[in-house]
């Protein structure tokens, strides 16, 4: 069993920058991701909502600085889809190939593309999902 203070799910934008964060402070974190880095980004034509590229930039683009930056702060990525998570005295994720402890957990599983009910269109729109195991501050 791998025991590391913050756990985070997801390697999309939130998840690799919360990962980047926590190692300046010298946290040990452990990023769950069930396919690649960047997550749905990397079908963006063009990324305009952030300052920090105010002319936009390619999806594509985008997921490669995320995985340098991967990379530049070694961060502790695990490609496996957490399928459970259990609250207690600590937090338990499981996964497929193993049962991993943490302090703190967060979740930024990103969107999942949800299909208009408009054939003629072929765009998708996505929707943030309700989680049932959600802290509130």
């Amino acid at each position: 069993m791998l025991v590391d203070p913050v756990g985070i799910i997801g390697a999309g934008p939130a998840g690799v920058s919360a990962a980047m964060q926590l190692k300046r402070y010298k946290i040990n974190s452990v990023i769950f991701e069930k396919r690649k880095i960047g997550g749905l980004i990397e079908n963006a034509h063009r990324v305009e909502n952030t300052m920090l590229f105010p002319n936009g930039i390619r999806g594509v683009e985008f997921v490669k600085i995320l995985e340098e930056y991967a990379r530049k702060y070694e961060l502790n990525v695990i490609y496996e889809e957490a399928k459970k998570i259990k609250t207690g005295a600590r937090i338990i994720v499981n996964t497929e190939n193993g049962e991993y402890e943490f302090d703190y957990l967060i979740v930024a599983a990103g969107t999942r593309p949800r299909t208009l009910p408009f054939p003629e269109v072929k765009y998708h729109i996505t929707e943030i999902e309700k989680c049932d195991n959600a802290i509130k501050y």
